[in-house]
């Protein structure tokens, strides 16, 4: 009888009003686990006018680090108590007594936020609310400078996966902003990566992260020198990078007609006035085959494939106006097709 009495004296354990508690950094380790706002795995009863914003991190740097798994629990009953949850990527979600359900998970990648901020009014509901937070050690990915000259800069997150750490990263480090581009946004498996992010700078030094869904719908374009990819585990992200000076010969009103494409795709580029480019890229080995290749439309302003990424240092390979023969191996991991007022397609494999 003692012991039930004592479980529901915690389960029915009363916040003070002016207590404010953050999760210590001394809490923060591998698999360790921490509730919020009450120390303990029940519900605790918020007080009338309480307000408190916690800050829910996952400490890291390029080396070592943590990602935080929080889980939000509703038990919010006056009609003007409210908490507003802020993601990584800075969107809001406002949790009310009339959006009950169950609970709603966050994924924070190593380096960054998100913020719970729990609010109740004048009178008491007994209102109740629970964050539950796990921590779980990153497997931080390599920081490599960019490539500059005839080298492509392009990777595949999917290969640092290990089937254990919930995150893959990787940071790219130029001299200039840096152009990104997804190859693989109609791959399924990549629609329902929720949890992938760009972040603007590095892990120590970002302005911004952004989920995926803002790159293949825009492209993206740093406002730092550097950019860090976030995957989740088992998920396919490939990716080519340009710097600013590359991708701004493709500008047109304010978008970039800059993209890529992996292999075991088909292709069709439709003219424009303005200068294009396609980079093709074989993510696995060396070696691309161009196959059935036609130029439709009446005239073909240019039409080339350059070694490497669009710039003075990669060599003509081939030029596509004069027809040549079909299919045509390549002994190489990637090239660049260039073109203008041209509608053509073919297919890479």
């Amino acid at each position: 009888m003692l012991l039930k009495s004592f479980i529901f004296a915690l389960a029915v354990f009363s916040i003070s009003a002016d207590v404010c508690q953050q999760i210590p950094d001394s809490q923060i380790y591998d698999l360790s686990t921490f509730f919020l706002p009450t120390p303990d795995i029940y519900f605790g009863t918020l007080p009338a006018n309480f307000n408190c914003t916690y800050k829910i991190k996952a400490p890291a740097n390029s080396t070592y680090g943590f990602s935080a798994h929080v889980l939000v629990d509703n038990g919010l009953k006056g009609a003007n108590d409210y908490a507003v949850i802020t993601d990584v990527d800075g969107s809001k979600t406002t949790m009310t007594s009339r959006a009950a359900g169950p609970p709603i998970r966050y994924n924070v990648v190593p380096g960054a936020y998100i913020t719970v901020q729990i609010v109740t009014k004048s009178v008491l509901m007994n209102s109740k609310f629970k964050v539950k937070v796990d921590y779980h050690q990153a497997k931080m990915g390599p920081v490599n400078q960019m490539k500059t000259g005839g080298e492509m800069n392009f990777f595949d997150l999917g290969k640092l996966s290990d089937g254990y750490h919930y995150f893959n990263t990787v940071t790219f480090i130029g001299t200039e902003q840096i152009f990104a581009y997804l190859t693989d946004f109609k791959d399924e498996d990549f629609m329902g990566c929720w949890d992938c992010f760009v972040m603007d700078g590095t892990i120590e030094n970002h302005v911004k992260i952004y989920r995926t869904a803002e790159i293949y719908q825009y492209n993206f374009l740093s406002t730092t020198n550097a950019i860090t990819v976030f995957s989740t585990t088992g998920k396919p992200f490939k990716f080519t990078l340009n710097p600013l000076s590359e991708a701004r010969q493709f500008e047109w009103d304010s978008y970039y007609l800059l993209d890529s494409l992996r292999i075991d795709s088909a292709i069709e580029m439709f003219s424009n006035p303005q200068l294009r480019a396609t980079q093709v890229v074989n993510f696995d080995t060396t070696g691309i085959t161009m196959a059935h290749l036609a130029i439709t439309s009446d005239v073909c302003k240019k039409a080339v494939i350059v070694s490497g990424p669009p710039n003075n240092s990669s060599q003509l390979l081939m030029d596509l106006t004069t027809n040549p023969e079909m299919p045509h191996h390549f002994d190489l991991q990637y090239f660049t097709v260039i073109h203008q007022d041209c509608t053509l397609g073919f297919m890479v494999y």
